[in-house]
């Protein structure tokens, strides 16, 4: 299924690279191939720095799930896609606004309706992506206006545009001049701080700084689609004449057939998702705007049977709010409506926009103080009767954006060993948002420790099905199926998570365990010398691979890799010492060598059982006096344990 996004994408790459040789010219096309590229690579990077390194996070919010090559933190395969959907929405854009009969077209409204373009790229792309798991978003997608795709995703995608395309145009057409225009570089790293802060912004601004940028992202650009800006001619206007019969002339338009061909094929062969499909009206909707009748006609007849077959009028919201969009942009609307009429709508759109998120932000606001207001005293309730009086207290309503709070509340209770609250409250997010991965963790957690192990493993489950990349939580369940003897279950588990990250040591070391229980002592040791060292914690490899040898009587390559383990690790130096020390005495007859590993072992954990060995050695060699004192300290050591046992109180 990788290989339907891969293959395709990267065939199509190649002809939009040939059709913007032949009709932007050379030096335009290396340049913005290059430059799109050494982009990415930046974002990418910049990004896994601020999320992993400045808030302390694990992961980036998407993870692809087969990467094929990373630029250090930045996935290739990622920088190809915004080569792919930049250029595409720009080429598109152009050839809409010069099908309406100009050549020329207002770089503002070129750059806005380019950038909602690749949000309808976004939206079809993204949804495919969820079903057939090219790659995950590990933070909650439901939403009452996109089918099984998170917002941010979207406008994700958008922000690209304006980083990279509009900065580009605006230098390509020179419509800044002198020094000003280097103001333009400032765009990304503006952007990129406002991603520092993900708290609320004040009482009076309930939102975190990135929905803020958003926000004022958006309303900037439907503002330059309503204005126009400075008029500039469509580079694929300037060589289209009637002598050009060069196939490349339908390269974009055949790239975008190919492209909705592609995103068919997954839904209809492998995801069979009815609501899904509602993800290609925008892009088909935008496609045909270079007749706005044809545009109109096809958004209603597409969206009433949508509607019909699923029943989800919410979804039908935004691809008529992306026909409005292109409606104020497109040529026909500016020669019906002067521009004072075109930009009062845009206004009205705009103060829609605001409108519409301050009250979102505002509810989920809303809850927050509730819940910080009777925070407290929920954490603290351990009665029933008191806690039921106190969630009577929180709002009933079940909107999405209310579920990370109740999760976060009980994250809290979960830290208080509060697991009968906790597990209501999580029962409650997961009533606000079935997608919220976490909250299925959490409660995962919290059934576990109150012994409903059946529930936590569902719960378990169901958060894996939607975040596959959360390691820890397949250890954790696995830990559940090893518990109940479910040893082949825990196996299929340990795999699954290794088709994910095949280097995890965690979860090798876990995988390991389960064919070590099982006697499968040669796969235990073919899995573990399978590892990548570069990739892999190798003292822990090493260090269960030589006991794993050790049980084998494979004494000669046990040997080698405990020698590693004592040079290097030295958290399990006792049990290599120790291994080394029967080695060499019982099968290599060399009690002098045993010794001097013996007394390693014992410098770093004295136990009776180490000594009743360096007595037995010392008794071979002869050396009767340090025998006899090696004895003594071990049955001391007994001694002293059973004395230890017999204090305490039997259950």
């Amino acid at each position: 299924m990788h290989l339907l996004l891969l293959i395709p994408s990267s065939l199509l790459l190649i002809l939009l690279f040939a059709h913007s040789w032949r009709y932007r010219g050379r030096t335009i096309t290396l340049a913005f191939f290059g430059l799109c590229f050494a982009f990415g690579v930046l974002r990418g990077n910049i990004i896994h720095y601020i999320i992993t390194t400045y808030l302390g996070g694990e992961s980036l919010p998407y993870l692809f799930l087969r990467p094929v090559v990373k630029v250090w933190n930045a996935s290739l395969q990622e920088c190809i896609g915004w080569i792919f959907a930049l250029y595409l929405s720009w080429s598109i854009v152009e050839w809409i606004m010069t099908r309406q009969g100009k050549n020329s077209v207002g770089i503002f409204r070129l750059i806005g309706l380019s950038c909602f373009l690749m949000g309808s790229i976004a939206y079809a792309v993204e949804a495919a992506a969820a079903g057939v798991r090219w790659w995950v978003w590990v933070f909650p997608i439901k939403n009452p206006f996109f089918a099984d795709v998170p917002f941010a995703g979207i406008v994700a995608w958008m922000s690209v545009g304006v980083d990279f395309l509009g900065p580009f145009l605006l230098f390509k057409h020179r419509v800044i001049q002198r020094w000003p225009k280097y103001l333009l570089f400032l765009i990304f790293p503006a952007h990129m701080l406002f991603h520092l802060k993900v708290t609320n912004i004040a009482s009076w601004l309930p939102m975190n700084t990135a929905e803020l940028w958003y926000l004022i992202m958006i309303c900037a650009l439907i503002w330059g689609i309503a204005v126009g800006g400075p008029e500039i001619t469509a580079d694929i206007a300037i060589r289209r004449e009637k002598k050009d019969k060069s196939p490349l002339r339908f390269a974009v338009l055949f790239t975008a057939g190919a492209f909705l061909s592609v995103l068919l094929a997954a839904q209809i062969l492998f995801i069979k998702n009815a609501e899904i499909t509602v993800s290609l009206i925008p892009f088909c909707t935008a496609l045909l705007f270079f007749n706005p009748v044809y545009a109109g006609g096809f958004l209603v007849l597409s969206s009433i049977l949508f509607a019909l077959l699923t029943g989800a009028w919410s979804y039908t919201l935004i691809p008529a709010v992306l026909f409005v969009i292109f409606g104020l942009g497109s040529d026909w609307f500016s020669t019906a409506f002067s521009f004072k009429v075109r930009h009062n709508l845009a206004l009205a759109l705009i103060l829609a926009a605001v409108l519409a998120s301050y009250l979102i932000c505002n509810e989920r606001y809303r809850l927050l103080l509730v819940l910080n207001e009777n925070g407290e005293k929920i954490l603290n309730e351990r009665t029933n009767a008191g806690l039921d009086s106190l969630l009577t207290l929180l709002p009933p309503s079940t909107r999405t954006g209310d579920a990370y709070h109740y999760n976060h509340l009980a994250t809290d209770l979960l830290k208080r060993r509060n697991y009968p609250a906790a597990t209501r409250l999580l029962q409650k997010a997961l009533a606000c948002d079935s997608t919220y991965a976490y909250a299925y963790i959490n409660l995962g957690w919290a059934l576990r420790q109150q012994k409903d192990y059946s529930g936590s493993v569902q719960a378990y489950e169901k958060g894996l099905s939607i975040n596959p990349v959360d390691f820890r939580s397949y250890l954790l369940l696995g830990e559940i199926y090893v518990a109940l003897d479910s040893l082949e279950k825990a196996e299929a588990l340990y795999r699954r998570a290794l088709n994910y990250d095949q280097n995890n040591t965690d979860i090798l070391l876990a995988l390991e365990t389960v064919l070590y229980r099982q006697n499968r002592l040669d796969e235990a040791v073919k899995l573990l010398k399978s590892t990548q060292p570069e990739k892999v914690d190798r003292k822990k490899i090493e260090s269960r691979l030589a006991a794993d040898l050790f049980k084998m009587g494979r004494n000669e390559e046990a040997v080698s890799y405990y020698q590693n383990v004592i040079r290097e690790d030295i958290s399990h130096l006792y049990a290599a010492a120790t291994s080394l020390a029967l080695i060499y005495w019982q099968e290599r007859k060399d009690p002098k060598k045993a010794l001097n590993y013996v007394n390693l072992a014992g410098a770093v954990n004295p136990t009776a059982e180490i000594f009743s060995l360096k007595g037995a050695i010392c008794e071979e060699l002869g050396l009767k006096e340090e025998s006899r004192e090696a004895y003594r300290l071990a049955a001391e050591l007994e001694s002293s344990k059973s004395g230890a046992e017999e204090k305490v109180p039997s259950k």
